[in-house]
């Protein structure tokens, strides 16, 4: 149904397309691990231009070849595949998907859409390297009893992480049903075909933040996280399953967050804020007995000090 869709909006004959596919048939086989020794070149051909659902992990430069071939007119410019793409992915993973594909254009050498979905997310800010002691840090639920702040960052790029001043600013994340099956794909093709790690590293970000329910549910109430699943303890599970699978390499890309982090997790003043803050000052009540005893506190030592001039 979609070749015939496709030849009656192009320019091209069903010709044209055998032998656009037939000419890059070696290249095209090999894009892929399977040598396909057991099928024809007629076959082969024929199920690059037929199968729909190979669509899905054809290699990109084979579409953007099609298209120019093809000749069809869009009310795009011209990078309309680019722009196809674009709006396609973005209806289903939206929270993924960043508003524009500027950056994204034919000289990207993408690969293909598991490929075209990753460089959404390639981070655009230099960190700063450090070498970590240890790749830890303590959970959500636990940060904020040193003086840690969260913050829904308004930057959709997920790997702008950031720890400025107590707050630890993380962009916000819609986890859903088909969450899943993208960061999987994400994250085989990155171990398999990429020096960087970038969607590893931010799995392994968020499993160091996220170990129960109890500290997804801190993440939604800051709107970090938008649980689109049955309970918070699936998203936990979530990032576990992930992270088991995951492969970090030293040059961790959080690096600087962990030890910014763990540095001041470490010292004491903000932790006895903290303390205050979540013991004495939830209500208005509350702040009413601190003050009314440090205040009866001051007249008794007003007394003390009285009382001792007297006898001098």
């Amino acid at each position: 149904m979609y070749q015939q869709d496709f030849l009656k909006w192009s320019n091209a004959s069903l010709e044209d397309f055998i032998e656009l596919i037939g000419g890059r048939e070696a290249r095209l086989r090999n894009c892929y691990a399977e040598t396909f020794e057991d099928i024809s070149s007629e076959e082969f051909v024929k199920m690059i231009l037929v199968d729909a659902a190979f669509v899905i992990m054809i290699p990109f430069f084979i579409l953007q070849n099609m298209l120019k071939l093809s000749k069809i007119s869009f009310p795009y410019n011209e990078s309309e595949l680019i722009t196809l793409v674009h709006e396609f992915l973005k209806t289903v993973w939206d929270s993924w998907v960043t508003d524009d594909c500027e950056e994204i254009n034919s000289s990207s050498g993408i690969e293909h859409f598991v490929d075209f979905l990753r460089i959404y997310q390639q981070p655009t800010r230099p960190r700063r390297p450090e070498i970590l002691e240890r790749r830890s840090t303590k959970t959500a639920k636990t940060l904020p009893q040193a003086g840690v702040k969260f913050q829904s960052g308004s930057d959709k790029k997920l790997l702008h992480i950031e720890f400025e001043k107590a707050f630890l600013k993380i962009p916000p994340f819609r986890i859903s049903d088909d969450t899943e099956i993208l960061l999987r794909n994400l994250q085989a093709f990155e171990q398999c075909h990429c020096g960087d790690n970038y969607v590893g590293n931010y799995l392994y970000m968020m499993d160091l933040l996220v170990d129960s329910p109890e500290d997804v549910e801190v993440l939604v109430r800051y709107g970090i996280i938008e649980n689109l699943l049955s309970n918070n303890e699936a998203v936990s599970t979530l990032f576990y399953n992930l992270s088991r699978e995951n492969r970090i390499s030293k040059n961790f890309y959080f690096s600087d967050v962990l030890v910014d982090l763990n540095n001041y997790y470490g010292r004491d003043w903000p932790k006895w804020k903290a303390n205050l803050r979540q013991n004495y000052f939830q209500n208005p009540w509350s702040i009413f007995s601190v003050i009314a005893a440090a205040f009866l506190l001051l007249l008794t030592i007003i007394q003390a000090v009285c009382s001792i001039i007297q006898l001098v």
